[in-house]
This record gives structure tokens, sequence and C-alpha cells, in this order.
């Protein structure tokens, strides 16, 4: 697997959102802070990420995670872009984001194993092999063990 600038940044961008969802919603309900300067650095985020016309799909993954991030926390993106003009893969991710992370909060905080189950499970949707993700060694040889049996 290819790591470059467009992987870097969907695999940070992914604890980076399930982390967001959980903190700035406890902030929120615990103590009423709002977090507009985190919104403010998901608008730059779309001007960073190139827009529908970039040339891998990993942008196109980054930017749909993204945008479900801002939409969670918002209630709606099209402030910021226009759902019309994206791409399958950016669709493809926002609505994966919606299966796995949308239930993350304050009030539900993922175990560990979920956690990492959900993450493997949105980048398989999207296409990706689990084994090639050594950032979870203890899961794929779990499964590489099941798949002996």
């Amino acid at each position: 697997m290819d790591i470059n600038k467009s992987w870097s940044y969907l695999l940070g961008q992914i604890p980076n959102t399930i982390h967001h969802l959980i903190l700035i919603d406890y902030l929120k309900e615990r103590y009423g802070i709002k977090s507009s300067r985190h919104l403010h650095f998901l608008q730059r985020d779309f001007g960073v990420v190139p827009n529908e016309n970039g040339e891998d799909r990993e942008f196109h993954h980054a930017r749909g995670l993204v945008a479900f991030e801002y939409e969670k926390l918002l209630g709606k993106v099209d402030k910021v872009i226009n759902p019309r003009g994206q791409s399958e893969f950016f669709w493809k991710a926002y609505l994966l984001a919606q299966k796995y992370f949308g239930n993350y909060g304050s009030s539900s905080i993922p175990t560990p194993s979920l956690y990492t189950k959900d993450i493997l499970s949105f980048l398989e949707g999207l296409g990706y092999r689990k084994e090639d993700f050594i950032f979870f060694p203890g899961e794929i040889s779990k499964d590489r063990k099941k798949d002996r049996s």
C-alpha cells in the first residue's frame, strides 16, 4: 500500500473526527461550550482538501468524512459545500461515517474493541483491506486465527 499525502490525511482524519464527536458533544452538554473555532477549522478543511476534481479517492473519502463531522456538529453541511457536486467516493465515505460513527457522542463512547471494529469496517466499506492496516495488529491476528480454524 502506498501511503501518500492523501492517505495520511484520511487516516489522520478518522480518529480526529471520532474524538471530536465525543469531546465537542461533551463540552457542549456538560458546560454549554460550543466550538466555533473547531467549526472554523472544518470550514477551512474544505478549502485545503481538493474539490470534487481531486485526483484520488482518498481525498474524496476524507472530504466525505469531514462533511459528516460538520453535519453532525452543525446540522447542515450545505453551508460549506454543494452536496450535489460531490463524487461517489465522497458520498460513500459520508454514508459509511454515518453508519459507523453516527451514534458516537459523550453519552455513547465506544469501547476500544468497538472503536477498532468500526474503524476497520469503515475502511473495508471504502474498499480497503483491513490486513493493510498495521495500527490494529491485535485485530488482524485474531482474524487470521479465525480464518485458519
